[in-house]
């Protein structure tokens, strides 16, 4: 998912951020091809949280939405350092949304591109094949490992 573009704020109008009970958005941190991807305060803790909410056409494939719920709740249940903490999933006005733990200094694309040694790249796929062993072992399969997916 890549960042909002910064390009020229001025040359798009802003979208209004979304309403989601409990949360306070505060801003874009990403779009991907099904899902927008916000910046939250979850009021009840009041903690960051990156809030990913599903496009309505997507949302509105019922199998689109079952394997979304369904997932959802199968990696809410992973608990390994190298993979996000899923805080809450649910739905408003027909919409589905994933809160997950925010993680911040950008993406493996953003490293790879400003240069990454030998060594460092090593640990860094060390680290994705013991997450991925991980939730393989709990029958998860992400089924979109690419650098821009990898915080």
């Amino acid at each position: 998912m890549r960042p909002a573009s910064d390009d020229d704020p001025a040359a798009r109008p802003a979208a209004p951020l979304p309403q989601l009970p409990g949360y306070r958005i505060v801003r874009e941190l990403g779009r991907g091809g099904m899902a927008v991807v916000y910046l939250a305060i979850q009021e009840a803790f009041g903690r960051e949280v990156a809030v990913k909410i599903i496009d309505t056409e997507a949302a509105a494939d019922p199998a689109f939405r079952k394997r979304f719920a369904r997932e959802s709740r199968i990696v809410g249940r992973l608990n390994h350092p190298h993979v996000i903490q899923v805080h809450d999933v649910g739905e408003h006005e027909g919409r589905q949304f994933l809160a997950m733990e925010r993680i911040t200094g950008g993406d493996l694309e953003d490293r790879i591109a400003d240069g990454i040694d030998c060594a460092e790249a090593l640990r860094v796929v060390r680290e994705i094949a013991r997450a991925l062993d991980y939730a393989h072992g709990k029958g998860v399969i992400h089924r979109d490992i690419k650098p821009e997916n990898i915080l």
